[in-house]
């Protein structure tokens, strides 16, 4: 299992709110600068595939309303469809459950509000 850095992340809020039972098992495969377009590429995506889950909580796109990051409305849907393939066809048939990400209110200097 990969440990959260952060009491207050989303993994470790989750982790606290079923507490110790040893029926769960809470495991974070975030992987900070991954994008739809990338996520595939990083080591964590194997780790993650051979983990054997239930249920995965998929929450990405952040960094994908990067302008540096940003490619074209088709390539995202493509990489996040061929992503979420992956996933629903891992030998455990885990439940998918997609997330969406925090609205952008205010102009972050490098996130396109309109992506």
């Amino acid at each position: 299992m990969m440990k959260t850095t952060s009491d207050d992340s989303y993994p470790s809020l989750v982790e606290k709110h079923f507490g110790s039972s040893p029926l769960i098992e809470i495991a974070n495969f975030a992987q900070g600068g991954a994008a739809v377009r990338n996520l595939q590429t990083f080591n964590k995506w194997n780790i993650f595939l051979e983990s054997k889950p239930d249920i995965v909580f998929l929450q990405i796109g952040s960094n994908d309303a990067k302008a540096d990051y940003w490619q074209s409305e088709s390539n995202f849907k493509q990489n996040y469809v061929s992503s979420i393939k992956k996933i629903l066809a891992m030998p455990t048939k885990p439940k998918l459950v997609l997330m969406t990400n925090t609205p952008v209110l205010s102009c972050v200097e490098t996130i396109r509000p309109d992506i």
